[in-house]
Parts: structure tokens; sequence; C-alpha cells
């Protein structure tokens, strides 16, 4: 490019709708993004899906400004703008077209957005957890001690430990805590009282097994966890077989619902007395199975298969083992170790032949729930799940899963913050659950919020990627504070390379594309097989493109300078606007300043851009606002001018507080610094 003066530069950019194209291509980014967020979860596909999409953008954006540049569409097709003669040139017609697809690509991405909030129902009364004649009927199983002389038996001493938790949540009246939470207090020295008061319950059960030859002896306490009183204790004694072995269970829950002054229905009895399996080799198996499930690891996951595997060999009708078998492989494939395909293949008879089993199971229905989730059916998905729920209300990982769905794919995120809400208070002390609850917050735009239930999470699970992602993320696009949320960003890709590509959005934010994409060569070197994911961003692109309708809508009316459908047109978009949350991590308030700027609205739209400037926006960079054409009614305004020079200065000031991070060692400014980063994460 020949040497010209900086106003003859920003002439010549908008001569050639370099500006335009740009703002296009945010728009098509941003419904892509939307897009990304139903198809990966719908499809199966790993997580790491959607970051390398959202890097491909960014490294595909400098790439569309040079080719607007360099390129220049005429009636004889795309030519180097070098060869066209200027008084031949039509770009003046071409940027008019990209102003029609802007805005018609905008309102089907509105549409998206508003969709996925209100495509369904709304919301779930919330659950009490104390019954209307004042009695707390909440409790914790601590884990149980292994009084045996043989170590190994820990796995068996915790199987019936999770087995009993298994059979208190089906009493719909007891709030039980969770095994995550309750995992946690093994050999603690903490008191009755400071246990009860940091799970939130009444009362505590405590108890030992020990199995000895072809005997097992099992004693429990029920404690009151203010006054430390026993309020019920019993010893069984027992020949040890599995149908013993249920028995008991039965009697234990029974005893507890009778002490807790709880009422059992016909349909809880007949639950609670179920017997699942009359082969002792086969529980034993199952329980190992699911102790391996519940690290989530790879290669324990991998032997839970196995041992679920050895259960139905030796019981044909051990349902739970089916479900054990389903739920791992939902696992296996979510971590990415299991494609879709293999997925389907393997859990459709599994899942059918539990249904065919026992159909009474919250257990059956939550894995009914996830297959239909996985086939893209979320109606059903959701009726399963909600139906888990109610067979056994303390059944977190049904919860968690509708939760997720509701988040996902209905965008119906008051509901799933109060499922959230009710999985904390069931499972306090698992990270992941309050990571998704933080999730829904920031969606609603309840930033502080979400960032403190983030940091609880860490606090939980110091290692815990999502909770670092999340806080980095808040940082970034809730506060606009972008240097200190690469610090956050930057603790995730330390512990998991997978999170580099998001490491390298603060650079991106900052507009140094040259470091984000150091960030993006780290995550590719590391997974190269996510090279796939262009294929995907492809397809996802072309979903973009392919909404004619509303880019022929647009260009129809507009174009034939019908404004009163074009007013129609802004109105609709405004509304769309102003049903979503407004700022924080999705906020729309910029967007919306944007159509009432079309629609001449100036002192609306400066509002508009205030709040969002306010509550901490700082998406635009590289004179985006001023050359949007979006904006052309308030190009001139000083107060206009005056908002984007202060959202520049603040850019400026967190590039300068990066590189001053960077200069102490706290922040890496490349990949491979990242090992010498002492982080303070200020849990």
């Amino acid at each position: 490019m020949p040497d010209l003066p900086r106003s003859s530069v920003f002439q010549e950019l908008k001569r050639r709708n370099v500006f335009r194209v740009a703002i296009a291509f945010v728009v098509v980014a941003w419904l892509v993004l939307q897009l990304v967020d139903i198809l990966v979860p719908m499809l199966g596909l790993p997580d790491w899906i959607g970051r390398l999409v959202f890097l491909l953008l960014v490294v595909l954006f400098p790439v569309s400004l040079v080719l607007a540049w360099a390129l220049e569409l005429t009636p004889e097709g795309v030519k180097l703008e070098k060869h066209v003669d200027r008084s031949q040139s039509i770009t003046h017609k071409t940027g008019r077209k990209l102003d029609f697809i802007i805005i018609g690509v905008l309102i089907a991405a509105l549409s998206v957005s508003v969709y996925l909030n209100f495509a369904t129902e709304g919301d779930s009364p919330p659950e009490p957890t104390t019954a209307a004649d004042g009695v707390d009927r909440s409790i914790a199983v601590l884990p149980f001690a292994n009084r045996s002389d043989n170590e190994t038996d820990a796995f068996f001493v915790d199987g019936m430990h999770d087995d009993l938790l298994t059979q208190l949540a089906k009493i719909s009246a007891l709030k039980v805590i969770s095994r995550t939470s309750v995992m946690q207090y093994r050999d603690t020295t903490k008191t009755m009282r400071e246990i009860g008061k940091e799970l939130g319950v009444a009362t505590l059960l405590e108890g030992g097994v020990q199995r000895a030859g072809d005997r097992i002896r099992i004693n429990v306490q029920l404690i009151d966890a203010d006054t430390d009183e026993h309020l019920w204790a019993e010893t069984y004694n027992r020949e040890l077989t599995a149908s013993n072995i249920f028995e008991i269970q039965e009697q234990i829950a029974s005893e507890i619902a009778d002490a807790l002054h709880t009422a059992l229905s016909p349909e809880e009895q007949k639950r609670l007395s179920t017997k699942p399996t009359d082969n002792l080799a086969a529980y034993e198996a199952y329980i190992t199975g699911r102790q391996k499930l519940a690290n989530r690891k790879v290669s324990e996951l991998q032997e839970a298969v196995v041992q679920f595997k050895k259960a139905i060999e030796l019981d044909q009708n051990f349902v739970l083992a089916y479900v054990g078998l389903a739920e791992t492989y939902m696992i296996l494939n979510n971590s990415g170790a299991m494609s879709k395909e293999d997925l389907l293949q393997n859990i459709r008879p599994l899942v059918a032949k539990a249904r065919e089993l026992d159909s009474t199971l919250g257990e059956v229905y939550n894995i009914m729930g996830g297959l239909s989730e996985y086939e893209g059916d979320f109606i059903t998905a959701e009726k399963y799940y909600r139906k888990a729920v109610e067979l056994s209300p303390g059944y977190t990982v049904a919860r968690h899963w509708l939760g997720l769905l509701l988040t996902n794919f209905t965008g119906r995120y008051d509901e799933a913050e109060a499922i959230y809400r009710r999985a904390v208070e069931l499972d306090p002390l698992a990270a992941n659950v309050r990571a998704n609850l933080a999730s829904v917050l920031s969606r609603q735009g309840k930033v502080e919020e979400a960032m403190s239930e983030a940091m609880k999470s860490l606090a939980i699970n110091p290692d815990l990627i999502d909770g670092y992602e999340a806080i980095g993320n808040m940082l970034l696009y809730g506060r606009g504070e972008i240097a200190e949320s690469m610090l956050w960003m930057q603790q995730a890709a330390a512990r998991d390379p997978v999170s580099g590509m998001l490491a390298g959005s603060g650079f991106v934010a900052l507009g140094d594309l040259d470091s984000a994409a150091y960030w993006h060569s780290f995550y590719a070197e590391a997974f190269p097989e996510a090279a796939t994911g262009v294929e995907l961003a492809i397809q996802l692109a072309a979903v973009a493109g392919e909404d004619e309708n509303a880019t022929r809508f647009a260009e129809q009316e507009l174009g034939l300078g019908r404004a009163d459908q074009a007013d129609r047109l802004a109105q609709r978009a405004l509304a769309l606007l102003q049903s979503m949350p407004l700022n924080g991590v999705f906020g729309s308030r910029t967007l919306e300043a944007e159509v009432l700027a079309l629609m001449g609205d100036k002192p609306a739209a400066l509002a508009a851009l205030n709040e969002a400037i306010d509550s901490g926006w700082m998406t635009y960079w590289l004179d985006l606002p001023e050359q949007n054409p979006n904006f052309e009614s308030l190009h001139d305004d000083p107060e206009f001018k005056t908002l984007l020079e202060e959202v520049r200065s603040r850019i400026a000031k967190e590039l300068d507080r990066t590189r001053e991070l960077a200069s102490a060692g706290k922040l890496a400014m490349r990949p491979e610094q990242l090992s010498e980063i002492n982080f303070d994460s200020k849990l």
C-alpha cells in the first residue's frame, strides 16, 4: 500500500468496504458462536471444538480484512483491486448490500438468542428443605469405616455406603447430601456440629462395616448434628449374601425415615425393598465399577467398563449394572475417549434392557434422558430427567444433567439456576456443580454472584479448569478487566493445554493477534486432532450463511426504500434485545445501542452505550465502532467520540497492565513461559 496520510487511509478503507466487512464478520461470528453453543453438545462433540471454532474466527478475522482490501467484487467477478478501473468501481453498491446483510444476519442471530432463552415454558418451583411440621429432615451419611482386617475390602465398604445413599435418595421427604460432598469427610477430625453446619444438615449417620469370612457386621448410629445426641443406633450381624446386604440397607433407610418422623409412601416402600441382584460376585463387581466411575479418569472409566460387564455376565438381570455401564460410556464420550457413533451403538441396547428390567428406578430414567439428549430429542430428554428426579429426589446426577440440558439447549437459565441451587444444597462440596451454577448466573448478567460461585468451586477443587475459565471469561467479557482475566485463563492453560486457546482471547481483546496466534499454536500442538474442527467451522459458517430469508427480507424492504417496513424490522430487533440480559458475559446492551442508532434515537443509543461501557464493555477494537455503519448517525456526535476514546483509553491501560504483569513474571506472553509463572490465584 502506498504511504498515505492517516485520513486518506481511513477514506480508502471505507471506500473498499473494509470496515463493513469487519462488522459483517463480527456479526456472522456471533451467530456462528451461538450455533456452536447449540450444536457441539447436541452432536456429542468434545468441548474443545467450541474453543477451536472461536480461535478460527479470531484467526480468520484479519484474513477477511486483508482480502477486503486486496480484492473487489465486479460485474465480471472478483478481481484484484489494483486491476479495477476506479471509474468502473461499484464498491458503493457492494457496501449497500453489505449493510443489508449485516442487518439481516444480526436479526437472525438475535432470533437464535431469544429462541434459546424463551423456547419453552418457565420456572420450576423451588423445593422445600424443611417440612411444614417444622422438622428438618436433612441427613449426611459419612463414609463408613472399614473394620475388616483386609484393606482390599475398602471398595466393598465404600460400595455399601454408596448404595445406602442411593436408597435414602429415593425418599422424597428427605434431603440427602450426595456422595461427592460426604466423601471429603473420610478420616476427618471435625466435630459433628462443624460437619453439620458445613453441609447444612440436621442429622449425620456414621458407621462401620466388618467383613469376616461368610459373615458381615454393620453398625450405624444417627446423630443430631447440633447437640451430638444419638437419635438411633443399630448393629446388624448377618450371613454375607447379596440378599442380606440389600435387606440391611432397606432396614437402615426405613429406620432413619422413622427416626426423622417420615412416613414412606407405598411406592417408596416398594422401591426400597427391591433387591437388584442375588449374586454376591455380581454385586461386588458392580460396586467396584461404581467406585471406578466416581474417579472420572479415563483409565478408571475403562476399568469401570470391565467391572460392569463382569456384573452383567454374572447376572443378566442386574439392572443397575446396565445403568452403570451406560453412564460410563456417556462420560467416556464427554472425555473425548469415545466417539458419538460408538457411544450410541453401545448404549442403545443397554438403555433398552434397563428399561425392560425395571422402569421404576430414577437411575434408569436418567440414562433414558441421556440417550434422548444424545439423539437430539430434548423434549423427551427433559421429561425423563424430571421423572428421574421425581423417583429419586436425592439423585444429584439427574439434576445436574437436567440443568445442563436447560442451559445448553433451551436457554431457560432461570429454571436451570433453580435446579443447580437445589443440587448445590444436596451436594455443597461438588465443585463442578458450583461451576455450572456460576455459568448460568453469568448468562443472566449476574456477574458478581457468578464470580462468587466460581471462586467457591475453586476453593473446593483448585485444579478445576472450568472454574478458572469461568472467572477469566467473566472478567474479560463482564468487567472488561483484560489483564486480570488472563491471569485466570493462563492458570487453566497451565493445568490443561486444552485451555490454551481461551488463554489467547485476552490478547485478541487487546488487538494483539500475534500473541493470540502463539497461544493457538500451543493448543494445536497439544491437540493435533483438533484440525478436524476446521470442517465443523466451515459447516457452521454455511449454516449461518443459509439464513437467506432474514437477509432477503431486509434487502427487499430496506432496498426498496420502504421506511415503514424498515422501522418495523428495527422495532422487532429492539424488542428481541430488550427481552435478553442486557449486561454481563452475554449482554446485549451494545447491540441494542446499534438498533437504536439505526432508528435515529441518538439519546437512547448513547445512553445504552454509556451503560455498556460502565458495565465493563470493551468488545470492539481497531476503531470498529467508529466505522460501524449501524452507528453512522452517531459518527459525528461529540459524546459518541468521547465514549470511544474512553474505551480505547481503557484498552491501552489494560495493555500496559499486561506488560507490567509480564515483566514482573506474573503473566506469560508466550505459552512456553507458563512453567516459569508462579500464579497467585487469590483463592
